[in-house]
């Protein structure tokens, strides 16, 4: 009998920390950065070693900063996927829940330029046909003026 109850409270924690490790936001993050600071400071595009661009996979970038600044990202870069609609518009969309480690920041320093590999899993709905996204990363630059957001982002086209 307490195994069977030690069974079932594991079931609950479980069960309430996937519940909690989902996130909802109120608008996308994207929206608090100014149009000059995407795509400047730092980069993104296409890991092409290993990126199969299937719908059914991963979509692997590559992040660079080229910043004179620091930069600091949450250790999911702060990623928002949008999808294209029929109609052209751009519709977030989620990332699968994922867990990424360590859970530390990701600093980018401007006295060493870096480099980051960075996996993205699209919850896509329809992995029959091809699907086009829009990957952003937000990140925060530290200046001598203060903190400024800052992003960069790719569009892919994912194919069954």
């Amino acid at each position: 009998m307490k195994t069977r109850a030690s069974i079932i409270l594991l079931l609950l924690v479980v069960q309430v920390l996937s519940v909690s490790c989902v996130t909802t936001k109120d608008e996308p993050q994207i929206d608090n950065v100014e149009e000059n600071n995407i795509n400047n400071q730092i980069h993104a595009k296409i890991y092409e070693p290993i990126n199969t661009l299937e719908t059914v996979n991963p979509v692997i970038l590559e992040i660079r900063s080229f910043s004179s600044d620091t930069i600091v990202f949450k250790n999911n870069f702060n990623v928002e996927i949008f999808k294209q609609t029929n109609n052209g518009e751009w519709e977030e969309i989620r990332e699968k829940q994922t867990t990424r480690l360590p859970e530390d920041d990701i600093i980018f320093s401007p006295n060493a330029k870096r480099l980051q590999i960075f996996t993205v899993f699209p919850d896509l709905i329809d992995y029959t046909h091809n699907v086009q996204l829009r990957i952003y990363v937000i990140g925060d630059m530290q200046t001598e003026q203060g903190t400024t957001k800052v992003a960069a982002y790719i569009d892919v086209t994912l194919h069954p």
